[in-house]
């Protein structure tokens, strides 16, 4: 269920969030624009806030500090995931001016326009320092989208199911809220990985099982057979099994082989 701020700043996003067939509820956030509780690690629900800024928002941001002073500490005691979306068709220019809509954006009482830059590295900071993600649209539509596209994530899988970044090992260290420390794998797992059926978790059992590739070729189907997958929080460790090992063990003899 999303939930968001019916005030000014967010009031025209149901509509356009129910309209792609999502579940909205409107209620006042202390703090975001918009709320949801995705999946996180080992089944554990996660707080996720969003807060919408129009490019104006974020100059004022800039120059009063009022975002890091007041916005940023609630949102990052309230949700465990902060996001930020800037909304706005905004680019650089000649010289590295701000442009927006196709006009430069002059600096109040300065006399000079906005950099570029400057924005750009006032959201860096927001990432690299405080760990806020940083998303871009063009108008309330793309906002809509953008938002359904992050609900999505969080809420159609489990967080051990979404496995793109499976292709190095994944160790979550303690006290990391789940975020993987990634290391390249071993040659026996890239090896395996490219066998029939056996794909990267089995890959990874496979490095620990055996301890190089030769050793990993001349195991037999009973061998193969016993890989399991590791158990993550509710999801079982899965065996490999009988006929997937006796499809790998016959690529890697060149024949017909009998178990072993």
């Amino acid at each position: 269920m999303l939930t968001v701020d019916p005030r000014i700043g967010s009031g025209d996003l149901p509509p356009l969030l129910t309209a792609r067939g999502l579940p909205v509820r409107e209620a006042h956030l202390q703090y975001g624009d918009v709320s949801w509780l995705g999946n996180g690690p080992e089944g554990r629900p996660v707080a996720c806030g969003l807060e919408r800024k129009r490019l104006g928002d974020v100059l004022n941001c800039i120059t009063d500090s009022r975002f890091a002073g007041h916005q940023l500490p609630g949102l990052l005691a309230t949700y465990e995931y902060v996001y930020l979306l800037v909304e706005d068709d905004y680019y650089p220019g000649p010289g590295g001016r701000l442009v927006l809509w196709g006009r430069e954006v002059e600096r109040r009482g300065r006399g000079e326009a906005w950099t570029y830059a400057a924005v750009e590295h006032w959201l860096a900071t927001m990432t690299h320092k405080r760990g806020v993600i940083v998303h871009h649209s063009k108008d309330a539509k793309g906002t809509a989208h953008r938002i359904a596209l992050l609900y999505s994530w969080w809420t159609t899988k489990d967080w051990h199911e979404h496995k793109a970044d499976v292709g190095f090992v994944e160790q979550a260290a303690a006290g990391s809220n789940g975020r993987a420390h990634l290391r390249r794998p071993g040659i026996v797992a890239e090896i395996a990985s490219r066998l029939p059926g056996v794909g990267w978790e089995y890959a990874l059992a496979a490095e620990k099982q055996w301890g190089n590739p030769q050793e990993m070729v001349a195991a037999g189907i009973a061998e193969w057979a016993e890989l399991r997958t590791e158990e993550i929080g509710d999801k079982p460790a899965v065996r490999f099994g009988q006929e997937r090992a006796r499809k790998v063990c016959e690529l890697l003899a060149g024949h017909k082989v009998g178990g072993r």
